[in-house]
């Protein structure tokens, strides 16, 4: 085999991708986390309350659930 034919070869390792978090990663990572808050947020009233009824439900002598 001569070095053109080496040369012809394709490459079909992809390149090793840094160990390290780049900071547009952090960035986007940090307002996906914000953005569910924000929706979030105004369902804990309503997943405290659903909560506590369903535990006060399992609490009671008579429930043979």
């Amino acid at each position: 085999m001569s070095d053109t034919d080496n040369e012809s070869l394709i490459r079909t390792v992809t390149p090793i991708t840094p160990k390290e978090t780049s900071i547009g990663n952090k960035i986007l990572d940090a307002a996906i986390g914000i953005g569910a808050l924000i929706l979030l947020l105004p369902l804990a009233p309503f997943l405290l309350a659903l909560w506590l009824w369903d535990r006060l439900q399992r609490d009671e002598p008579g429930n043979e659930a």
